[in-house]
């Protein structure tokens, strides 16, 4: 999993630290508000699977809503006819797949491919992560190149980046 680490509130201003949380066999990538991030840095208490869960029910059931009550909890979600929502997306990498979560907490199994990009430069990610899954590059450099392809197309996208991999 890759990301930029600039924060895009109409400045081209990079940050220090990353968009990527690592848990154990957990990746989360985070776009979006950058308050968000930071109360998912910075105090996500992320449960453990149980033992009868399958990976798509714990990152449904048990994940994600940890994730929409640590922001409901500090007042960064907005709610609307009890319909919780926040000013980001998620990439999550778990156990060799991606899910990723819309800014409604509606968590998606990605199936048809293996990879995925969000953010502001995502299309931009994707074709470029498209062009080249027959190319015979490894998968680090498929995402920096993608990330490349990014920052080069969208003014929201830019370095330094960062990868992180499970393994």
């Amino acid at each position: 999993m890759g990301c930029d680490t600039q924060v895009s509130s109409g400045s081209r201003k990079s940050r220090t630290d990353t968009k990527i949380i690592r848990h154990n066999d957990l990746l989360l990538g985070f776009s979006g508000n950058a308050r968000e991030l930071q109360l998912m840095r910075f105090g996500l208490e992320i449960p453990e699977q149980g033992e009868a869960e399958e990976d798509y029910e714990y990152i449904a059931a048990t994940l994600t809503p940890a994730i929409q009550n640590r922001l409901k909890d500090a007042g960064a979600a907005e709610i609307d006819n009890n319909v919780v929502s926040a000013r980001m997306s998620i990439l999550i990498g778990y156990r060799k797949r991606l899910y990723t979560v819309s800014w409604n907490f509606a968590p998606l199994r990605i199936e048809s491919q293996d990879y995925h990009a969000i953010g502001s430069g995502m299309y931009y990610a994707l074709g470029s992560l498209f062009s080249t899954k027959d190319r015979g590059l490894n998968t680090e450099s498929r995402i920096r190149l993608a990330l490349e392809t990014a920052e080069e197309f969208d003014r929201g996208v830019s370095g330094p980046f960062v990868v992180e991999s499970l393994g």
